[in-house]
C-alpha cells in the first residue's frame, strides 16, 4: 500500500472489484440537459475547488436519474460544518460507534447551534451512504482526488 493508500483507506482497507461493477456514464452519451448540467458542475468544480473536471462520482449517480436530483439537491444543502478544529472525530465515531461522543459533541455545541448539530449527523449519516455505494458499485477513486485526499490530515 502506498503512503497515500494509508492515509486515506478506511480501516479494514479498500474493497477491490477490479473492474467496476458499473461504469461512470460516458459523457458524450448524455442527454443535453444532463450534458449541460455536467459542464456546470465542472466550471463550478473548477471555480469553486480548484479540480480539473467533475469526479466521477457524479457520472456514476446518473446512471439513476430519478435519484440524481432529488440526491443533488439534499447533498447540495448539507453545508460543510466540521471545521479544522474538530477534525473528522463527529464522522469517525458515527461510523465506528453509531454515535457521536459526549466530549465531541460537547466541543460541537461550543460551535454551532442546534440546527447545525443536527447537521453534522446528517452530512456524516450521508458520506456514510454515498460511500456504501460507491464501495458497492466498484468506483475507483480517482487520482487527483486520491493526491488532494493525501494532504488532508484525516482519521484522528
Amino acid at each position: 500500500m502506498t503512503p497515500v493508500e494509508k492515509q486515506i483507506a478506511p480501516p479494514g482497507g479498500w474493497q477491490a472489484y477490479g473492474t467496476p461493477r458499473i461504469e461512470p456514464f460516458d459523457t458524450r452519451r448524455l442527454s443535453l440537459p444532463m450534458r449541460l448540467a455536467h459542464r456546470i458542475a465542472g466550471r463550478f468544480a473548477k471555480r469553486r475547488v480548484g479540480m480539473p473536471r467533475v469526479p466521477d462520482v457524479f457520472l456514476v449517480l446518473m446512471r439513476n436519474r430519478r435519484l440524481f436530483q432529488p440526491w443533488l439537491r439534499f447533498a447540495g444543502r448539507l453545508i460543510v460544518v466540521i471545521g479544522q478544529k474538530e477534525g473528522l472525530a463527529p464522522a469517525d465515531e458515527l461510523h465506528r460507534d453509531r454515535v457521536i461522543s459526549a466530549g465531541t459533541w460537547q466541543r460541537l455545541a461550543g460551535h454551532y447551534d442546534a440546527s447545525q448539530l443536527i447537521e453534522v449527523g446528517m452530512l456524516v449519516g450521508h458520506y456514510e451512504m454515498l460511500a456504501g455505494v460507491l464501495n458497492s458499485v466498484g468506483l475507483a477513486l480517482e487520482p487527483d482526488i486520491a493526491e488532494r485526499l493525501a494532504r488532508t490530515p484525516i482519521h484522528g
